[in-house]
């Protein structure tokens, strides 16, 4: 596996490509710990995606989940014009297909991250970057009842402190794992950090309900 590179190569990659789909372009100077952010709201690119040659196989185990009360919804803008926004969840998919619930999970997955992100930090959330890597999809039962989705990515992320400055930090190859079908999103993260996509953990069975679509 080949080393990541550094966080200041990300985060000068990230500016120097236009972000390749990053929500925010975050630009270094001469201190890799300091980091300056231009807000933007369109989602990430998804990624190249391989089709699984032996997708998750359906259980003759019936899987159960708990709705949430309330469909998910961004928080608040922070009141520094300088602080990043949130990100709207997208819309559920137009349909099961592979290409449709990529563009979708990758989308929910980079709300859900930058959201908690400008929920946690607020005024001095600075920048965010989202860079899927790879993916896997994989087709349950007929290819018409469920899709399941490893997501491979990394993170580039900046925040503000009192006396001025900035300092970045850097999160790489979280894998997560979602379950989509007509009626629920679920999600599930890997505790281990991985270059490889893979349906473990199995988000039917380990994953937390995100979204209910009935």
């Amino acid at each position: 596996m080949s080393r990541p590179p550094s966080r200041r190569a990300l985060l000068v990659t990230l500016a120097s490509v236009g972000v390749a789909g990053c929500v925010s372009s975050i630009e270094s100077d001469d201190d890799p710990s300091r980091a300056n952010a231009t807000p933007e709201t369109e989602y990430a690119t998804p990624p190249e995606f391989d089709t699984a040659s032996e997708p998750p196989l359906e259980s003759s185990v019936e899987f159960t989940y708990d709705c949430p009360v309330t469909p998910p919804e961004p928080p608040s803008a922070p009141a520094d014009d300088e602080a990043i926004p949130p990100l709207e969840y997208p819309e559920p998919p137009a349909s099961l297909s592979h290409e449709d619930v990529l563009e979708y999970v990758t989308r929910y997955e980079e709300a859900h991250r930058r959201n908690a992100f400008v929920d946690y930090h607020r005024e001095d959330a600075a920048g965010f970057g989202f860079e899927p890597t790879a993916a896997q999809v994989g087709a349950v039962g007929n290819g018409e009842e469920r899709v399941v989705v490893s997501l491979v990515y990394d993170i580039a992320s900046a925040i503000h402190h009192d006396d001025g400055s900035q300092s970045a930090g850097d999160e790489w190859e979280t894998r997560v794992t979602y379950s989509v079908d007509d009626r629920v999103v679920l999600r599930a993260e890997s505790d281990r950090a991985s270059p490889d996509p893979e349906f473990e953990p199995d988000p039917r069975f380990e994953g937390e309900a995100l979204e209910c679509f009935e």
